[in-house]
């Protein structure tokens, strides 16, 4: 993606927390931009939102909840203040009930828990509607929720597999992340390839150096998100460097999408939004790999 498509996506998506995107609408100013792209990127800007503005509700948390005990809806101060339902109501717990941080995330997923929970006497009206209103912030909130948080592991468990499915139909053996911890590895890409491929951008991926150019790939991580400047530096500092150390190149797709200029990040990094074109890998000749223990 273009930044500066990239730029005008951010701008249109800006919007207050419960405020869902009108999808028909970015479809028709944006018709090359795929659904899953809209949301990962509203997604990761709410996020950065939050990120940027915890401390500002945190210091102001006694006066939301001296606001919902005189009776205010928590939907209501959630949208006047510009904070998360679920991050509000963790907060809220937090400081009027001292529940742990621990207990909070099962609450959330069952709020009858709260009562055992609580560190303090609360009364029994109180109690009764904080539960009520934790169950509705779970469902109004689309960022923070465990249903959100349990949908994010499922795409990436989803496109991990399609990664392993696409490698293994053309017949390139590899590692699993699991198969190598199981050895004792410490910081491990998705798949290990037990034989290196190299890999040629197709028209319109990384296209470094004009011509495309032939790249070793001995890792590969699949990340279920689009790689905007944030995640993929973050990403590459934390990780992609330290699997060149150990492994040697590789190969990050981010299947959402990224800003198009990412791609030159770093040389020993290649970048793409999709798996390779079977016309666009090269495979060595299949020998007997050794087992990763063997290798260390």
């Amino acid at each position: 993606m273009k930044r500066e498509v990239y730029r005008a996506l951010v701008q249109a998506l800006d919007l207050p927390f419960g405020t869902c995107p009108n999808v028909r609408r970015l479809k028709e100013k944006f018709p090359e931009v795929q659904l899953e792209t809209l949301l990962s990127i509203f997604s990761q800007e709410n996020q950065h939102k939050v990120i940027k503005s915890h401390h500002v509700h945190k210091s102001k948390i006694e006066e939301y909840c001296a606001r919902y005990v005189a009776g205010e809806d928590i939907l209501a101060i959630s949208a006047s203040v510009d904070f998360p339902p679920c991050m509000l109501v963790r907060r809220m717990l937090e400081s009027m009930l001292r529940v742990s941080k621990q207990s909070i995330g099962d609450i959330l997923k069952c709020p009858d828990l709260l009562a055992q929970a609580a560190r303090v006497e609360v009364d029994a009206v109180l109690l009764s509607r904080l539960s009520r209103d934790i169950a509705r912030c779970v469902y109004a909130d689309c960022s923070y929720s465990p249903f959100s948080d349990m949908a994010k592991q499922a795409t990436g468990l989803e496109y991990e597999m399609l990664l392993m499915k696409r490698l293994s139909d053309i017949g390139v053996p590899f590692w699993t992340e699991d198969d190598l911890r199981a050895q004792g590895f410490y910081k491990t890409p998705d798949v290990w390839l037990q034989v290196p491929i190299a890999v040629r951008p197709s028209a319109g991926d990384d296209m470094r150096g004009g011509a495309a150019a032939w790249r070793t790939v001995t890792w590969i991580d699949s990340k279920a998100t689009f790689g905007d400047d944030r995640m993929h530096y973050k990403q590459l500092e934390e990780q992609y460097k330290t699997y060149v150390n150990r492994y040697g190149p590789g190969l990050v797709i981010y299947w959402f999408g990224f800003i198009e200029d990412l791609a030159g990040s770093d040389p020993s990094v290649t970048v793409l939004a999709d798996f390779p074109d079977p016309a666009n890998i090269a495979m060595l000749p299949r020998l007997a790999a050794a087992h990763p223990s063997m290798q260390q």
